[in-house]
């Protein structure tokens, strides 16, 4: 799930003109015993990036669209929820 999510987030900023240095998902999901049965019932992502000259708000944008657009979330059919973080970048001190 996480690695889908990841591939669709970059491809979504590189649509949206944003060049990531790098793009790290985590995903949490729920299970749940429902009729002697494990089902999951939910699955937060917490996508992660680092955007030189970040823009947050087309970053957050670009990942919604990637949750929509991952063929493993729209299989599962559950809640999705996301949450976006933008990572500084480190750059070396120069010498």
């Amino acid at each position: 799930m996480a690695s889908c999510a990841s591939l669709m987030v970059t491809q979504e900023m590189a649509k949206a003109g944003l060049r990531e240095e790098s793009v790290r998902t985590e995903a949490v999901l729920t299970l749940a015993e429902k009729r002697e049965r494990w089902e999951i019932t939910d699955i937060h992502l917490t996508v992660t990036s680092s955007v030189p000259e970040a823009d947050a708000e087309k970053f957050a944008h670009a990942a919604k669209i990637a949750k929509s657009r991952c063929p493993i979330s729209r299989a599962l059919k559950v809640p999705i929820k996301l949450t976006t973080r933008l990572q500084p970048i480190m750059h070396p001190a120069a010498a």
